[in-house]
């Protein structure tokens, strides 16, 4: 069972004054990090599915569904899936916004529906540090992948990173500001990280492990996000995407490519791309 803060109805809070979430801008840090993920997910989908233009491909745990829009604008067949009702509304929103075809499916991967061996990928993004125990969660969705298919995770797992720190030295800002404005609603842990869902801290080695344990091969695991702590900076982030743009770009995309060790330890996520193995 999931812990107290993993639970459908705080998503549906996460998830339900949203309208869109979908741009393909890159004026803020933000938007600059997404496309940067959107365009790595492509990258590989193309390197590793040998026949990727007819290759079926599945979001779960899907939110607002962004690298799903991503790739179904570039021609790519995705379904969109999440056991929130409110991150499938939001993804629905996001594709008709955007004029792009997918298929959206309200389902628990702990008890899914889904077929067997009916996608060559399936992915994720934000969803597996959201669980206490991988072998259940990575055997599912293990089993709907077509033998030699991959699978893409981007794992934002709660662990030492750049991340911690920056959240430690801008934590007495953020304290007086919500006591500035009468914010006294959990304040201490607020002004930290406002963040209700449980979150697990297996390192990048043990989700490897729990990867190829469920019948999987690793093809990379790399570290990421190292830096967009520093592009989040009040005031500072906007500026530096706007006047440093293109060396930004490159930054990223080789900070981002690396399975360097030093990177893994300060990095604040893990980006995991594996292959199911034909014979289990």
């Amino acid at each position: 069972m999931p812990k107290k803060g993993n639970i459908v109805e705080n998503w549906n809070n996460s998830y339900g004054h949203l309208k869109t979430t979908y741009s393909e801008n890159i004026d803020t840090p933000v938007e600059l990090m997404n496309t940067i993920q959107f365009e790595f997910v492509k990258e590989d989908i193309e390197q590793y599915i040998p026949d990727f233009q007819k290759g079926k491909i599945l979001e779960c745990g899907c939110g607002g569904a962004r690298t799903s829009l991503y790739l179904a604008r570039r021609g790519f067949d995705v379904t969109c899936s999440d056991s929130s009702p409110e991150a499938i509304r939001l993804a629905e929103d996001n594709f008709a916004a955007n004029n792009a075809q997918g298929k959206f499916l309200q389902d628990d991967l702990l008890n899914s529906n889904i077929p067997s061996e009916s996608f060559d990928c399936v992915m994720s993004f934000g969803l597996l540090e959201h669980f206490e125990d991988l072998r259940p969660i990575l055997s599912s969705i293990t089993r709907m992948i077509k033998p030699g298919g991959i699978q893409i995770h981007c794992i934002i797992t709660k662990k030492f990173s750049i991340l911690m720190l920056m959240n430690i030295l801008l934590y007495p800002l953020r304290f007086m500001n919500n006591l500035l404005h009468l914010r006294f609603n959990r304040i201490f842990i607020v002004s930290y990280r406002d963040f209700p869902h449980f979150e697990n801290t297996f390192t990048a080695e043990e989700y490897c492990g729990e990867f190829t344990r469920a019948g999987n091969s690793i093809l990379r695991c790399e570290a990421g996000g190292f830096l967009f702590p520093f592009l989040t900076l009040p005031k500072v982030g906007n500026m530096l995407v706007k006047a440093f743009h293109e060396g930004l770009y490159k930054m990223i995309r080789k900070t981002d490519r690396t399975e360097s060790k030093f990177w893994h330890i300060m990095a604040p996520t893990f980006y995991i791309v594996c292959r199911k193995r034909k014979s289990l």
